[in-house]
């Protein structure tokens, strides 16, 4: 009850807004006016005409200066309370999805298989060898983080399938406001489609309008056999559901025309493609067609917290980043504000592990990172741990009936 009443109070002051801004609009359009004829029509009393004729006449003084700062003046205070409206009206608007915020949820409600090693229909499509670079004892171990986090990231680009799954979750301070923000992104990719799905929303939060526009979204990337769709969600469909931990959406529409049943160049990656995949903000190198014609790049990794452990068909990386030289890097810096849609982002720390499996593949990511900056207009800060695992089954990669039905409701809508 208490937002509907908000919502009908919004509505009737912007008819009241409107009302008047007509009503200065249609006095401003007046002073303009040069009344040619003063006769009045022969039933209107002396003391009218006498009112009116003043009237004309007290148009008839008012200099264009005046006049443009009467206009300008009726504008600026439209403008003023368009303003008000958004910072003072609009966080009543937005209230916050509260809830029981879960840590770890059960990825297996997204990739069936994550715990399955590749097989050796996909370890064939491996382009880099890791394992080479892990086991070669002239390498430090700074270096062999450096080169697990670039070239596992290269394997991700051209293996001939897999699947992600990225759950993220964090605190969000943007000036005043402040809450939970929920990140996640599952993809899938063959080398002929490509189905990448990222949602972020802020629960248990005090954020305005405002800003919810700038922290929460939901998004459908769709390429398959050369046509491109791309989908997104009104902020009012989606759901944290603080059973599963996972965001619904309630319901799908098309981002634009223009990038809907489009046609695209191809599904083929490139090198160009490792920024997207980047699951880490740190400038460990660049990648070439081969090991041997890429770079590796550790002076960004603090050597002394590098472990190496290999188990059971995989290796395990543990490091932390240099936040010193990090933040003096500007690769690292800039990729950290393309990232969070902001400027002047530094990080405050960052913990990585990852696991790889004995072919060179991701076999899943945990980041513990804090940073701060500026996002938008807001001075803010994050901190947030993120989960990533891997798939590499048939089950989990080639699995396209959601965005397929999806498509077929919004084009029968």
């Amino acid at each position: 009850m208490a937002k509907k009443r908000i919502e009908e109070d919004l509505e009737l002051e912007d008819e009241i807004l409107d009302e008047e801004f007509e009503e200065e609009i249609d006095d401003i359009e007046d002073f303009d006016e040069v009344e040619e004829d003063d006769e009045l029509e022969e039933d209107v009393k002396p003391s009218k005409k006498a009112s009116k004729k003043s009237k004309k006449s007290s148009k008839k003084k008012l200099s264009k200066g005046k006049k443009a700062a009467i206009a300008i003046s009726v504008i600026a205070g439209v403008a003023l309370i368009a303003v008000l409206a958004v910072f003072v009206i609009m966080p009543l608007l937005s209230p916050s999805q509260t809830g029981e915020v879960k840590d770890a949820i059960d990825f297996s409600l997204e990739l069936a298989n994550y715990t399955a090693a590749p097989s050796s229909a996909v370890t064939s499509s491996v382009t880099y060898d890791v394992t080479s670079i892990l086991n070669d004892s002239s390498k430090s171990n700074a270096y062999k983080a450096a080169a697990a986090v670039l070239f596992t990231t290269g394997n991700e680009i051209f293996v001939n399938q897999y699947a992600f799954f990225r759950y993220q979750v964090g605190t969000t301070n943007l000036g005043s406001n402040y809450g939970t923000m929920i990140y996640e992104r599952i993809r899938r990719e063959t080398t002929d489609v490509k189905y990448d799905t990222t949602l972020k929303m802020p629960i248990n939060h005090n954020f305005n309008a405002l800003a919810v526009n700038f922290v929460q979204s939901a998004n459908i990337r769709y390429a398959h056999y050369n046509v491109y769709h791309r989908m997104d969600s009104a902020l009012s469909d989606m759901k944290y559901n603080e059973e599963t931990g996972l965001i619904e959406i309630a319901k799908w529409k098309k981002q634009s025309s223009s990038n809907w049943n489009k046609q695209n160049s191809g599904t083929n990656n490139t090198l160009s493609e490792y920024v997207d995949m980047q699951k880490i903000a740190l400038n460990v190198g660049s990648l070439g067609d081969t090991v041997a014609l890429s770079t590796v790049k550790d002076d960004l990794i603090n050597a002394s917290t590098v472990t190496i452990e290999h188990l059971d068909g995989y290796y395990k990386i543990y490091f932390e980043v240099d936040i010193e030289k990090a933040n003096a890097d500007s690769e690292t810096t800039s990729k950290l504000d393309n990232d969070n849609g902001g400027s002047g982002i530094k990080y405050e720390y960052c913990k990585v592990t990852i696991e790889i499996w004995d072919c060179g593949l991701t076999k899943s990511y945990v980041i513990d990172e804090k940073w701060g900056g500026k996002i938008q207009m807001f001075e803010g800060s994050a901190d947030s741990v993120s989960n990533i695992k891997y798939s590499y089954t048939d089950k989990d990669c080639t699995d396209f009936s959601y965005p397929d039905s999806l498509i077929e409701q919004i084009n029968n809508g």
